[in-house]
């Protein structure tokens, strides 16, 4: 139990900065200005929405497997998004960390 609240306390951090849709113009990962293609902003929020909390070790395993399939589609990726109206940069490193974490918690 203390694992999945330790893993809990880290995905609500990183839930804060889901993005809204930006315009989509460009690579399916970025538009011509920097911004996030509308798909990188599905599938980012996919693997927050899936990360955002455990009841079981399967919804952590879950989890994992969203965040490495998001990593696999977008190696590299840094773009601009909009949230409640401020522009954020969603970047891979967020989804790195929730991958460590869960790795290092043994799964």
């Amino acid at each position: 139990m203390k694992v999945f609240q330790g893993l809990l306390l880290l995905t609500a951090v990183s839930s804060l900065v889901a993005c809204a849709k930006s315009a989509d113009v460009g690579t399916p990962e970025q538009n011509t200005s920097g911004l996030c293609g509308s798909q990188t902003v599905l599938d980012y929020n996919d693997v927050i929405l899936k990360c955002d909390y455990f009841l079981t070790e399967d919804d952590v395993r879950t989890c994992k497997s969203k965040a490495n399939g998001f990593l696999a589609k977008y190696p590299n990726m840094s773009c601009k998004a909009q949230r409640d109206g401020k522009e954020q940069t969603v970047d891979t490193s967020e989804i790195r960390k929730i991958v460590e974490k869960i790795t290092a918690a043994g799964y």
